[in-house]
């Protein structure tokens, strides 16, 4: 990448997180997947699959595949003190 594409994808960076809002009242699903999730959070698909190996967001395995489950992180999201 140039130096030009570094700089405009920073920008993206910045602007994703200055308007970063999660809504759980928006989400119709308790679980999504991996793809669903990481839009909605504004992180690549590779964060949350990091954040799922470390066991930082709750999740559910059904076949073969891995979902988040949105109900039980809002849960822990309002259990926590320092929330």
């Amino acid at each position: 990448m140039n130096k030009y594409n570094d700089v405009v994808e920073e920008q993206k960076e910045k602007k994703l997180l200055k308007s970063f809002t999660f809504n759980f009242e928006s989400i119709s699903s308790p679980l999504l997947c991996k793809k669903r999730f990481a839009k909605i959070a504004g992180v690549s698909e590779r964060v949350v699959d990091g954040w799922l190996y470390k066991g930082h967001v709750p999740s559910i395995k059904i076949g073969r595949h891995l979902l988040v489950n949105i109900s039980l992180l809002e849960k822990q999201c309002l259990e926590q003190s320092d929330y």
